[in-house]
């Protein structure tokens, strides 16, 4: 007769600590969660350097991308940004790059009114910061790939793909160095993203808030700015272009940039872990 054993699983959660998708390892590394023993210098790292056009689009168009209870903030806009990050501590000491879209808004709580920027979109050409981005923040992270821009006398270009279909491009020119204490921006409450996870089989989602990255708490020093002009499109796809993302690039190609309201390079560095993300209520 073989002798009855206990044969249940004896994982536990420990309180306190982060977890994500494949839980049954145990705590999951990120940028919220470093080593035991090793503390990040947000003062110094990491280094980035952020190419950015703001454009003034149409109100209905706009409007048209905001969830309910958000309505837009001043002078219909969206601000388009690539960014190359570097020596990234929790990714020790490896980068990556980002486009990202956003547009300023205020957003009308149950108990809080917070007027800032909703991001719409990021790209991002590695999996680790999505994956903990979507989960942790509620940031609206998807994949794509991002080179390093071309640099041909004063003219920086960049584009973005997905396996081979190049759908977005950016262009900054005619670039001069300013004072690094007119940075053009105005205060506000911080960057939001909406965040929102389907349950599985169906019914209420798991997720359905606002999350919010409130401002004033990074250590992000910037280096240098420089101003000029450029241009930004996104290139309309089919679904055979882009099976999972066409709809968030034609869209975004709808979206008419009219005038171009501000274009600069920006160099810094330090900055934040985002480990005071909350939910907007």
């Amino acid at each position: 007769m073989i002798p009855e054993t206990d044969s249940t699983g004896t994982f536990q959660f420990e309180d306190g600590r982060l977890y994500r998708m494949p839980v049954l390892f145990g705590p999951q590394p990120g940028p919220r969660q470093l080593p035991d023993g090793f503390r990040e210098d947000h003062g110094l790292y990491p280094k980035r350097r952020m190419a950015s056009l703001t454009y003034g689009v149409d109100l209905q168009a706009l409007r048209a991308l905001l969830p309910p209870r958000f309505s837009v903030r001043g002078r219909p806009s969206v601000t388009i940004e690539v960014t190359h990050i570097s020596e990234i501590e929790w990714l020790a000491g490896r980068g990556y790059a980002i486009l990202g879209v956003k547009a300023p808004v205020t957003f009308h709580g149950h108990r809080e009114l917070v007027h800032g920027d909703l991001q719409l979109v990021y790209w991002e050409n590695l999996a680790d910061p999505i994956l903990s981005g979507r989960v942790e923040i509620g940031a609206p992270k998807i994949y794509c790939e991002i080179p390093d821009p071309r640099i041909l006398r004063g003219v920086h270009s960049y584009h973005c793909s997905w396996l081979g279909f190049r759908f977005f491009d950016l262009e900054l020119r005619d670039l001069q160095e300013v004072n690094t204490g007119s940075t053009g921006a105005k205060p506000h409450d911080g960057l939001m993203y909406y965040k929102y996870s389907p349950r599985t089989g169906g019914g209420a989602p798991d997720a359905d808030y606002v999350t919010l990255s409130p401002s004033g708490v990074s250590l992000n020093t910037v280096d240098r700015i420089l101003l000029g002009t450029g241009s930004a499109r996104f290139h309309p796809a089919f679904w055979e272009d882009l099976p999972t993302m066409h709809h968030v690039v034609s869209a975004l190609s709808r979206l008419e940039l009219k005038e171009l309201l501000d274009a600069r390079l920006v160099d810094s560095h330090g900055g934040r872990d985002f480990a005071d993300q909350r939910v907007v209520v």
